[in-house]
């Protein structure tokens, strides 16, 4: 499943990005109208997460992790 965002305008939607799909693919839409300010939150949410994730990810006491085939002899 591929989900991109995008509007509705002159009866086509406009995506936001290109999709990586083969010219001419088959596809089917599923189409869920957002208003400015649950796009917003929706938004907000997604970036929070990202950063808690970012500094739980990349932090001093993992880094031993980083190299884990040598640490693990692999």
């Amino acid at each position: 499943m591929i989900r991109v965002k995008g509007r509705y305008c002159g009866q086509k939607l406009e995506l936001d990005q290109p999709l990586a799909l083969p010219e001419g693919a088959e596809v089917m839409l599923e189409i869920c109208a957002v208003d400015a300010d649950e796009a917003s939150d929706e938004e907000a949410w997604r970036e929070m997460g990202m950063n808690r994730l970012a500094e739980e990810w990349d932090n001093a006491k993992d880094a031993v992790y980083d190299d884990w085939r040598r640490l693990y002899g692999v």
